[in-house]
């Protein structure tokens, strides 16, 4: 009897043993897992902070948009872009007469992004910055920060997409929602900002129209005056018609040579 006793004993003591490490077992796993489950928390917090700290506001592109390069650079970069290069090329050219720089966010190598960001600067013009992200919610927040300062002007459709454009003078901002082309890849939708000077560009084309005009009607006067040269030529009004040559000559100081060979007929 004493023996079964000691045997019932021991095996009780061996389950409960048994019982007792699976607990602290599960108890272990159950920590590590929530550890890991803690982590991974974490590592997502921390991923939404990068991302948000990179996202680009209302105002951060209004600001971009009026300082130098160098500023643009630090700013992007301190924000966790990457400085991807320019359009110039070794000789320093700067084709149709402006400098184009590029940043990009978490760029892979298929040069797909999360969000890319240009600068330009114009010989001419004031400089412009184009911003594009993947983030839908995000750029629905920037349009509709632009609905409270800016007004907005009839929704055109382009190519693939639609077309908003907001105004404050002397800002335009363009704002795109354009469906990719079945041969790319990357979002379907891409939605990007371009904010531009449009007042100084309207003068500057107010400027292009007007020299134009006074070109054709300088040109217009000048042929005028040349035929009337010739008949009082070939009148022997000889004095009159130098004095045409000669106000040809200063509509169109370029064609000396001509008016001269002109005047000697």
């Amino acid at each position: 009897m004493k023996k079964v006793t000691i045997t019932t004993l021991l095996i009780i003591f061996s389950i409960s043993f048994c019982q007792a490490q699976s607990l602290q077992e599960a108890k272990e796993q159950k920590k590590q897992q929530e550890a890991r489950e803690k982590q991974r928390k974490e590592a997502e917090l921390k991923e939404q902070a990068r991302l948000l700290k990179a996202q680009l506001s209302l105002d951060d592109l209004l600001k971009l948009q009026n300082k130098d390069l160098k500023y643009v650079d630090d700013f992007l970069t301190s924000r966790g872009w990457t400085f991807d290069g320019t359009n110039i090329d070794e000789e320093g050219d700067m084709p149709d007469g402006y400098e184009m720089v590029e940043w990009s966010l978490d760029k892979n190598k298929s040069g797909l992004a999360k969000g890319f960001f240009y600068f330009y600067r114009y010989t001419q013009y004031d400089n412009a910055v184009r911003y594009q992200m993947a983030n839908e919610d995000h750029l629905k927040q920037l349009e509709k920060d632009l609905s409270k300062e800016y007004t907005k002007m009839p929704a055109d459709a382009i190519t693939r997409g639609l077309e908003s454009v907001y105004r404050n003078s002397p800002y335009e901002v363009i704002f795109r929602k354009e469906k990719k082309r079945s041969e790319e890849e990357g979002a379907d939708i891409r939605y990007e900002f371009f904010i531009y000077n449009y007042v100084e560009v309207e003068q500057q084309l107010q400027e292009i129209e007007r020299l134009a005009q006074e070109a054709k009607e300088r040109e217009l006067l000048y042929q005028n005056t040349i035929e009337s040269a010739k008949k009082k030529f070939e009148q022997k009004q000889y004095e009159q018609a130098k004095q045409d040559y000669n106000y040809a000559l200063k509509l169109k100081p370029e064609n000396a040579d001509l008016s001269i060979r002109n005047s000697k007929k």
